[in-house]
């Protein structure tokens, strides 16, 4: 039996991300732990690497199926305190406790052996930024958004392409790679809506993969990716 201490800010974020994968598995390495999921449709990944201490757990690895669920009863009925037993985790409350039953890693679909974006564009995001995108998505019904990068100027346009309905955001950039040519690609607009509302530095590769980072001050770091769609052609306006 082992007392489990937590950070609840962590758990929360990995609550937030169960919108792109249900199921979660900690992983320790190098006295950090990491969280390494993708989406059903493997289109969309994330990857939260934060202290070891933030996730008492005991042994290498704990799965938890349906993380939004345990999440929640942690603080149904207040402050809780967690001890590890067996194949359970013991949810101790003043008036009662939960014994909430762990996953074998291995009946849980393995996430991406690992997760990186070479940027060669990078723009910063910020929570209004983020908000006014995810507005113009809901009222244009968008599913899509092209990234292009022209003359040395970023601009997301969000789009129905049912409809012909469009939203042009150019966001300030910093370009990496200096010799880099102009590009443009379409993404799934979810990715906006998904991620936590957070401040990002989004890295951008030419070749179609887009990757939003979060570093925050409480040493936890937050990667979110996701690749261009080959079978959608950018729209033309």
């Amino acid at each position: 039996m082992q007392k489990i201490e937590f950070n609840n800010e962590y758990l929360e974020l990995i609550k937030k991300l169960s919108s792109i994968s249900r199921s979660i598995i900690f992983k320790k390495t190098d006295n950090k732990i990491c969280v390494l999921r993708a989406d059903e449709s493997k289109t969309l990944y994330f990857k939260v690497v934060a202290p070891y201490t933030y996730f008492t757990f005991e042994g290498d690895e704990l799965a938890i199926f349906d993380f939004v669920s345990f999440y929640q009863s942690i603080n149904a009925f207040g402050p809780s305190s967690l001890v590890q037993k067996d194949n359970k985790i013991i949810i101790n409350y003043q008036n009662g406790k939960i014994n909430y039953v762990m996953s074998n890693p291995r009946s849980i679909t393995i996430g991406p052996k690992k997760l990186g974006v070479t940027p060669k564009v990078n723009v910063k995001l910020n929570p209004a930024s983020l908000s006014e995108i995810n507005k113009s998505i809901g009222y244009l019904k968008a599913e899509f958004v092209d990234v292009i990068f022209e003359n040395g100027n970023m601009m997301f346009r969000i789009y129905n392409k049912e409809f012909g309905h469009s939203f042009d955001k150019p966001i300030q950039c910093e370009i990496i790679e200096k010799d880099i040519t102009n590009f443009k690609f379409t993404i799934n607009s979810s990715i906006f809506h998904r991620v936590p509302e957070e401040s990002y530095d989004i890295q951008i590769d030419n070749n179609g993969y887009i990757g939003f980072q979060c570093s925050k001050p409480n040493g936890i770091d937050l990667l979110i990716a996701t690749a261009k769609i080959i079978s959608v052609k950018p729209e033309t306006v």
